[in-house]
């Protein structure tokens, strides 16, 4: 797949939409197959112009029609693979990656790009079916189509997060829509319309409610990924100016605060330790049972009270250490986080 440089420089191919379809059939996006038809004759689908125009109006006056029958049309390959006489393209980088879109592409990157369905401040629906413009400036004249078939330029506040997703989607089925059988728009819309015989427009009414729904649903988890992503980065940030600013202070505290414990716990041993020996003089009867209890008890005692001068240490640490950075919710764990952090970062 040809690639594309953003305004940042960065390659951008969409290689995550990129998938091994199963023999005879295509990978969905969700997850689920579509059984394929093989063609039966390779034909020349090549039309003339006045013809492209006929199919793109009869496409843009049946969107929205045909967006109330999505579940029925992504269940079945050759409408899946019916294809849109729609043609977008990039400045510089021409028409490669937009080639030959289809019901089932548009259908997968209209759910994929929240943007590609916009609902306006009065309520009017419209659904983006045309790219162009700009890989490198974001300058950009699109196309919409609305509820009543009308078609309007618009001009789209993030260009490349409209034309990846489309180029990604697109060209993850290429192989399929050169391989196997595909309805004409025409046939798609004639079986449709036959099948549709006993429905009603309060249905179909309610079929776009729930697009745009799910539409502005996902748009909300993208966003709620931003932020998390956005939160994670200045957590991150954070983290960095915070152990710059005082991480000497947190390594010599946490410094003084080990070997506070170190000591203490090597008092303990001994302790635990003595107790052992008690208990050894205890069965050999060298002592009584009321001097081993009363050995036992000062014993007890005395690890009791270097259990707890465990815990006093790291209080007057901890302190000190608030005193100097300010932030009174530093303790133990989070110190260690931050110097295990500083460490890891060294050694790589």
């Amino acid at each position: 797949m040809a690639y594309y440089i953003n305004a940042k420089g960065e390659k951008i191919n969409g290689s995550e939409y990129k998938t091994r379809h199963p023999e005879g059939k295509i990978l969905l996006l969700d997850g689920s197959e579509l059984t394929c038809y093989e063609k039966q004759d390779v034909t020349d689908d090549k039309i003339d112009e006045e013809e492209k125009k006929r199919l793109l109006k009869l496409f843009t006056d049946n969107a929205f029609y045909l967006l109330t029958h999505r579940e029925r049309i992504m269940s079945d390959s050759r409408m899946f693979l019916c294809q849109v006489p729609s043609r977008s393209g990039l400045m510089y980088s021409g028409y490669s990656g937009f080639e030959k879109p289809t019901l089932g592409i548009y259908f997968e990157w209209w759910r994929e790009c929240p943007g590609a369905m916009i609902t306006g401040k009065d309520g009017t629906r419209s659904l983006i079916y045309h790219l162009a413009g700009s890989p490198l400036s974001g300058a950009n004249w699109c196309k919409r189509v609305d509820e009543n078939g009308e078609t309007h330029e618009v001009k789209l506040n993030s260009f490349i997060k409209h034309w990846r997703p489309f180029v990604g989607i697109n060209t993850r089925y290429t192989d399929a829509k050169q391989r196997y059988q595909a309805y004409s728009l025409e046939e798609a819309l004639e079986i449709l319309h036959t099948e549709d015989e006993d429905n009603d427009n309060t249905s179909l009414s309610h079929a776009i409610t729930i697009e745009f729904m799910q539409n502005s649903i996902i748009g909300l988890k993208h966003k709620i990924e931003e932020l998390n992503r956005l939160n994670d980065d200045l957590n991150e940030r954070y983290e960095d100016l915070f152990y710059k600013m005082y991480g000497e202070d947190m390594r010599r505290i946490y410094g003084k605060h080990k070997e506070y414990e170190q000591r203490i716990n090597s008092e303990i041993e001994r302790e635990k330790e003595s107790r052992r020996a008690l208990r050894a003089k205890l069965r050999q009867e060298v002592i009584t049972k009321q001097e081993y209890d009363l050995q036992l008890r000062e014993i007890n005692n005395r690890l009791k009270d270097m259990q707890q001068q465990l815990l006093d240490p790291e209080f007057d640490c901890f302190e000190e250490l608030n005193a100097i950075t300010g932030d009174d919710s530093l303790n133990i764990y989070q110190v260690e986080h931050y110097i295990n952090k500083y460490n890891k970062n060294c050694n790589e």
